[in-house]
């Protein structure tokens, strides 16, 4: 789940510009992914395709100095521009960055999109602090098509700047962010010691699937029980929509009417559509998973049933009702996890030890006044209050399953293309896998499906992060990278 309010400094639909000096950079909306969750999406971070995604680094302090934690990095290479669109785009925003000659006039450098929602003035201002933060030392530059990365140094930090360009070859977004850490890992405890660079609990599971469905462990790691899932949990929902086409409820063509109450912050966009419009079912199951639309989960929700939801999520493989009841839809777990309301912390202080009526009482109390609280806490973490969404690593394989076996029905046609559009983690023999990423304050939770090849089973790959402060999702997305690479190539 990808949060707004608090955690950008300057936010396009496409991606974020922030400041250095901040470095309080949760992924956009593009999920992501969180992340969002927007869902953490590998993609998002310019990472091998993170929300939702993921695609976050997280608060460092505005000093730009390094953390005791982490050692001083110096450049090991100077790099140039290639000679293409993306290019030019990466060395004049690097040179903007550094003591060229300020551009005010931008609109030959970026899209109508981004100077919507990050006008010139805010620019202006966010300029004067990264070049605070200068000199940025260009250490790495690559660019494919529409898009490419930089690798950056800066006051002893590495940084990595991402960039997509419009058909105009105009900055349709732009994303810096604190570079990840860590060596890439070449075998399991690897992957556990970088991971836990960024979060201090890792869960993982990697596992061979079987033509009967059972899972060949390759490895497992850390709490396998209940963890907060985030947006993964957006899988439940996707199968109670999907149930409910298969049962007649609903066609992917029924129009939605989108209201206020739906909509909430921060990820997707449908929350910037008027009241009153519609969408269809499959438009909004595909943004509620590509990008993790937040809005977008809240209106199936509505629409087929928060009961329906809980019950297609025990048919799912979910076995710990108290994990995900009652099923919260963001817009609710927003204003439970983050209100500053006396209901709210009441709510917040006994949710974990109360019954389901005592929640559903608790929830009835806190005003939910717009689309959710301006004051996010990154540190909050308010999955150690229950809150949230909470399956153990072996019930989201078996979620993920699940969706692959509706996928295959009349009614689930669209599934397969829904949970491949995110792309994943580019992995040799990964091609195709289905991806649900997400984040919130102190919890990170990627999963994988990738499909069966001439030489080997399906594979299904959760990593859940938590602590008690914002996790590093850019480093746990390059573990999960790492993760990925070693079960693919146990097949």
């Amino acid at each position: 789940m990808r949060r707004r309010a608090g955690r950008h400094f300057a936010v396009t639909r496409a991606a974020c510009v922030v400041t250095a000096a901040a470095l309080a950079l949760a992924a956009c909306g593009g999920d992501g992914g969180d992340g969002g969750d927007g869902s953490a999406s590998p993609a998002a971070t310019g990472s091998p395709n993170a929300t939702g995604s993921p695609n976050a680094p997280q608060a460092t302090g505005a000093t730009g100095n390094p953390s005791p934690a982490q050692s001083p990095v110096t450049p090991t290479a100077t790099a140039g521009f290639p000679a293409d669109a993306v290019g030019g785009q990466l060395r004049w925003m690097v040179g903007q960055m550094n003591s060229d000659t300020v551009q005010s006039d931008l609109t030959d450098r970026f899209s109508t999109t981004f100077l919507t929602e990050v006008p010139p003035a805010q620019w202006l201002v966010m300029l004067g602090q990264l070049r605070a933060q200068g000199p940025w030392v260009v250490e790495e530059v690559s660019t494919q098509d529409r898009s490419g990365a930089a690798t950056l140094v800066s006051q002893g930090r590495r940084y990595r700047l991402t960039m997509t360009l419009d058909d105009a070859g105009r900055i349709d977004g732009a994303l810096l962010n604190e570079a990840a850490r860590g060596e890439a890992a070449t075998d399991w405890a690897g992957v556990v010691t970088r991971a836990e660079l960024a979060a201090p609990q890792v869960s993982i599971l990697a596992a061979d699937v079987a033509a009967d469905g059972r899972l060949q462990v390759v490895h497992r790691s850390g709490d396998q029980g209940l963890r907060p899932i985030a947006s993964m949990a957006k899988l439940y929902v996707l199968a109670a929509v999907t149930e409910a086409v298969r049962d007649g409820d609903l066609t992917w063509d029924t129009p939605l009417t989108l209201t206020a109450a739906d909509k909430t912050l921060p990820s997707g966009t449908l929350q910037d559509r008027a009241d009153g419009s519609t969408v269809s079912v499959r438009e909004a199951a595909d943004l509620m998973i590509r990008i993790s639309d937040n809005t977008a989960a809240d209106l199936l929700i509505r629409t087929v049933g928060e009961p329906q939801v809980r019950a297609a999520a025990k048919r799912a493989g979910h076995r710990h009702p108290a994990g995900i009841t009652p099923f919260l839809t963001p817009r609710q777990m927003f204003w439970l996890g983050y209100g500053d309301s006396e209901q709210a912390k009441a709510a917040r202080s006994g949710w974990a030890a109360a019954d389901e009526a005592t929640r559903r009482r608790l929830l009835a109390a806190v005003p939910m006044d717009g689309p959710g609280p301006q004051n996010i806490d990154p540190n909050s973490a308010h999955w150690r209050s229950g809150i949230g969404w909470f399956a153990t690593p072996a019930e989201v394989v078996a979620a993920q399953l699940y969706l692959d076996r509706l996928a295959g029905t009349p009614a689930g046609q669209p599934l397969r293309q829904i949970l491949t559009t995110n792309g994943g983690i580019a992995v040799e023999g990964w091609s195709g896998q289905a991806f649900k990423g997400g984040s919130d304050s102190g919890v990170i939770a990627l999963s994988f499906l990738a499909p069966a090849t001439g030489s080997g089973n399906r594979q299904a790959l959760v990593m859940i992060g938590t602590g008690d402060k914002a996790v590093d999702e850019e480093t746990f997305v390059a573990a999960a990278g790492d993760a990925a690479r070693l079960l693919a190539a146990a097949r």
